[in-house]
């Protein structure tokens, strides 16, 4: 949902004790050639959780940074991070900064989808040719696959956010992630980007992302803006297709180029014929986008994501049956246990067993309510026999309790966990 973000704090509203926030250590800047302090520097600098504060000699402070990354101790944003998420962030400026978050003036915002793609990232990335008329140029950025189409005061981006973070030191990506932003440097371009010029957003401050219906506002620009991606579908069947088809205007539509150079009129006619081919002879990859961005707005905006109690007796059995009805690719490896890699085949008896001596590690991976529609997704590892932590009988009938704890869902724990 909601990623990058930029916002500024007047001087007369920077938290007084900011500066001794053992949160943070102010520095100034290092010229990264020298290895020196930067000359004619007016600034302290900090970072914390990928978040970059910049406290200006005038007084003024500006913070920028991932609000997503940030909820995952600035490791990785490839994860969902819904309304739930974004709250607990919101908080965490309050209370460990001192924020208010009207005070906090926004400058620029990203808002995105994380999406399971029908295909792999990478050559849907590399189909996009035009947003409108600009072009998706690719961008070199270390172990990405990254295309941008840039306008004066927003950008319209692509990623595979599996090749970014596969491997990568605490992350655990387990499947294809396509990442689908737009990115604002001027607030107020977000209301001239809709279609409906009519509809203000209305983003102006941090205390502006609480608002439900702003965030909506912000996710349905996105979901126009890929509509209006002109995408060469990596699953045309070349076959079907006639001799002029094949011979000329597979070449054409493949090429970003040729659409460059096109008239606006020629664009549009391009574009129809375009999508009629994929739609009659491919996987019709864009639409299939467009239907996973038009289901994921609700699932992003909810907002009980908390754990709730769950009786121990049904605990086991809901979680299964949960599974069995809603996980719909246990073979990605997302569950791991000792004896079996597919849940829904694994009796309750066993599970129970299989849950009883595995060592259970918070690694939330995408905010989806799965377990018993309360819980986020969380793989559960399975350590060495020698390392796994024995469960003395008298205390097994409490394992569902210390679940919930290694998770840090459970209310009222204090094992919490930010991500």
């Amino acid at each position: 949902m909601v990623d990058f973000v930029k916002f500024d704090v007047l001087e007369e509203d920077v938290p007084l004790n900011l500066r001794v926030n053992p949160l943070l250590t102010f520095t100034r800047p290092i010229d990264p050639t020298t290895g020196e302090l930067k000359e004619g520097s007016t600034m302290l600098e900090a970072n914390y959780q990928n978040m970059r504060f910049r406290l200006y000699d005038s007084g003024r402070l500006q913070v920028s940074g991932s609000v997503h990354k940030y909820a995952n101790l600035g490791v990785h944003n490839y994860d969902l991070f819904g309304y739930a998420r974004l709250l607990k962030v919101l908080k965490e400026f309050k209370d460990n900064f001192g924020f208010d978050l009207k005070k906090c003036n926004l400058s620029n915002i990203e808002f995105g989808f994380n999406l399971i793609p029908p295909i792999d990232a990478t050559p849907l990335v590399d189909g996009l040719m035009l947003h409108r008329s600009a072009p998706f140029l690719k961008f070199s950025i270390p172990d990405a696959c990254y295309r941008q189409a840039a306008y004066d005061n927003h950008f319209v981006k692509a990623y595979d956010k599996y090749i970014q973070y596969v491997g990568k030191i605490g992350c655990n990506v387990l499947t294809q992630i396509f990442r689908f932003e737009l990115k604002f440097t001027e607030m107020r371009s977000m209301n001239r980007v809709r279609k409906a010029k009519t509809v203000k957003i209305g983003i102006k401050t941090l205390a502006d992302l609480k608002d439900k219906s702003k965030l909506r506002a912000g996710l349905e620009l996105v979901k126009e803006a890929w509509e209006d991606v002109k995408l060469f579908d990596p699953t045309l069947r070349k076959n079907e297709l006639t001799s002029h088809q094949k011979n000329k205007k597979v070449l054409q539509w493949s090429n970003v180029n040729w659409w460059v150079e096109l008239s606006s009129s020629m664009k549009s006619q391009e574009k129809i014929k375009m999508e009629k081919a994929f739609k009659d002879h491919s996987e019709n990859v864009k639409e299939q986008i467009a239907v996973l961005m038009e289901n994921m707005v609700n699932e992003l905006l909810e907002v009980d994501t908390e754990a709730k109690e769950v009786s121990k007796k049904h605990f086991a059995k809901d979680l299964r049956r949960v599974i069995n009805d809603e996980f719909c690719a246990p073979d990605e490896g997302v569950f791991v246990n000792r004896f079996t890699k597919d849940l829904r085949r694994t009796s309750e008896k066993a599970f129970t067993k299989d849950l009883r001596s595995s060592y259970i590690v918070r690694k939330p991976l995408f905010d989806t309510s799965l377990i018993c529609r309360h819980f986020s997704l969380t793989e559960l590892v399975d350590l060495k026999p020698e390392k796994r932590p024995r469960i003395e009988r008298k205390n097994r009938g409490f394992i569902t309790r210390q679940f919930l704890d290694s998770l840090g869902h459970y209310p009222n724990t204090q094992n919490q966990n930010v991500a």
